[in-house]
Formats: structure tokens, C-alpha cells, sequence
């Protein structure tokens, strides 16, 4: 349970908890999605910084079904011309399962729980990491 810091993405500066290493090679990171809004993803390990933080996870129920297929989208429906065809909103909707939602639950149940185990840490999570002028990453200790 490292925390790491994406770098790059629509979650930049975001603090997350690193939970496995998959088959591909990717990392797979929380947020926990109620505290700073980052979902189970996978980040390459080019883009994060690792910290010093750490917290003790113990045996987190289901990430044995988190794998790269798990990350597989829904296939774009097509017209027979090939033209895409837009989806509804109710449909993009759809594209988030029944089985994403309840594990990305379990598995945010039990990362709270060690978090809410340290002081501030819940804080630290939820603020953004940056760069004030005149900082030089190389010298921080993260």
C-alpha cells in the first residue's frame, strides 16, 4: 500500500494507494474514489512518483478479480455503413457494470478503513500534489 502520485492524466497531481501489480505490467491504483474521486485504474509506472507513505492493507477482498480483462471496454455500437452511432446518456451509463461498481466498493471499503487508521493521511490523499515556483522535483523528498 504505497501512495503514489500520478503525473500525468485527466488525474494528475492525485494521490492514490497502490494495490497490485498486473499480468501486463501496469500498476493498479485507487483513490479511494470517496475521497479524492481516482477509480481502480491502471497506470503505467513511467507516470507516478512513488512517496515514503505506505499503509499496511493486509488482505484486500476482491482484487483477485481484477486483472487487465477487468479494464476491457464495451464495444461502440456501429450502423451497417460503419458510421458510429452516439450513444444516450443512459447508455454511457451502461458502459460502467454492475461487477465494476460492486468490486470497486469492496475494494474501497477496506482501503478506507487502514486509511482511517492513520492521522491526516485521509487529507494528504485528498489534496493535489504541484510544484510552486522555484521548486525543483529532484530535490524533494517525497
Amino acid at each position: 500500500g504505497t501512495i503514489l502520485i500520478l503525473l500525468t492524466g485527466r488525474f494528475r497531481g492525485k494521490r492514490v494507494v497502490f494495490l497490485k501489480r498486473l499480468n501486463s505490467g501496469l500498476l493498479l491504483v485507487t483513490g479511494p474514489f470517496k475521497f479524492n474521486g481516482v477509480p481502480l485504474k491502471r497506470v503505467n509506472q513511467a507516470y507516478v512518483l512513488a512517496t515514503k507513505t505506505k499503509i499496511t492493507l493486509g488482505n484486500v477482498s476482491g482484487l483477485d478479480k481484477v486483472d487487465d480483462k477487468f479494464f476491457s471496454k464495451v464495444p461502440v455500437k456501429r450502423s451497417e455503413l460503419g458510421e458510429v452511432i452516439i450513444p444516450s446518456e443512459d447508455e454511457k451509463k451502461k458502459r460502467i457494470t454492475d461487477n465494476r461498481k460492486s468490486t470497486q466498493s469492496s475494494v474501497d471499503t477496506e482501503v478506507r478503513k487502514a486509511i482511517q487508521g492513520t492521522p491526516f493521511l485521509k487529507e494528504y490523499l485528498q489534496n493535489r500534489f504541484g510544484l510552486k515556483n522555484g521548486q525543483q522535483a529532484h530535490t524533494l523528498v517525497y
